[in-house]
């Protein structure tokens, strides 16, 4: 699944605007930030993460997300975005916030 948040597109191809690539396994969700986005991990539910926490990056551009962790992105544009999910034996939806 590719994920172009400047155009809120979610798709299986990839398209000029794709920030992230993700795949689901057994345990959890590989995500592939596409320079220029960044990821981060957070151990930590959505609703303890605020923009702020969102804010510092690095790290290699892969992160492999586990039930009730949050990942943290910062679009090629420059937003901020946090994507999480809550699952008991495989993943499920994913839950999207959009910060201001």
């Amino acid at each position: 699944m590719y994920y172009d948040f400047g155009n809120m597109l979610f798709t299986d191809i990839r398209t000029s605007g794709s920030d992230l690539f993700s795949r689901k396994f057994e345990a959890y969700i590989e995500f592939v930030a596409m320079s220029p986005a960044q990821i981060l991990l957070i151990d930590k539910p959505i609703s303890d993460v605020m923009k702020d926490g969102c804010g510092v990056f690095g790290g290699t551009g892969i992160a492999q997300m586990r039930s009730g962790q949050t990942l943290c992105v910062k679009t090629m544009q420059g937003k901020f975005i946090a994507l999480t999910s809550r699952w008991e034996t495989k993943p499920v939806e994913i839950e999207l916030v959009a910060f201001d």
